[in-house]
C-alpha cells in the first residue's frame, strides 16, 4: 500500500492578486493575512476593461492566486498556480496560454450573480 503525497504548502508563502473593480477592503485583507501567515495580499482597485489597462511588472511578483476579470500576461506570472474568474465563464480565456496551462487551476463564478427567491 502507497503513502499519502506530501500535503502542499497551502497558502504559506503565496501571493494573492486581486484585481476588481471594488474599493480595497483593508479590513477583508488584514483578516486573511492573519489567518494564513505567509500570505500576502495585493489588491488593485480599477473597472474592467477589455482591453484591460496594463499594470506595473513588480505587481506580479511572485503572485501564485490571482482574482480578476481579465487575461493578464502569462510572462509575468511564473508562479500562478490558481485563478478566480469574476465572470460566469471564461470565454475570454480559452485563447489565452495561461488557461491552457494543465498546472493552473481555474475557478469562475457561475452562479454567483444569480437570483433566488426563497420561499418558505
Amino acid at each position: 500500500m502507497g503513502s499519502l503525497p506530501t500535503p502542499a504548502a497551502g497558502l504559506t508563502h503565496g501571493v494573492l492578486l486581486i484585481v476588481v473593480p471594488f474599493a480595497i477592503d483593508e479590513p477583508w485583507i488584514a483578516k486573511v493575512e492573519a489567518q494564513h501567515p505567509g500570505l500576502k495580499v495585493r489588491w488593485i482597485s480599477r473597472p474592467n476593461r477589455l482591453p484591460p489597462d496594463p499594470l506595473p511588472n513588480e505587481v506580479y511578483d511572485d503572485v501564485t492566486m490571482l482574482c480578476t476579470f481579465a487575461p493578464h500576461p502569462i510572462e509575468l506570472l511564473p508562479k500562478l498556480r490558481y485563478v478566480q474568474l469574476l465572470s460566469a465563464g471564461a470565454d475570454r480565456w480559452i485563447p489565452h496560454d495561461l488557461y491552457k496551462k494543465p498546472d493552473i487551476i481555474f475557478c469562475t463564478a457561475n452562479g454567483a450573480h444569480s437570483y433566488v427567491k426563497y420561499s418558505p
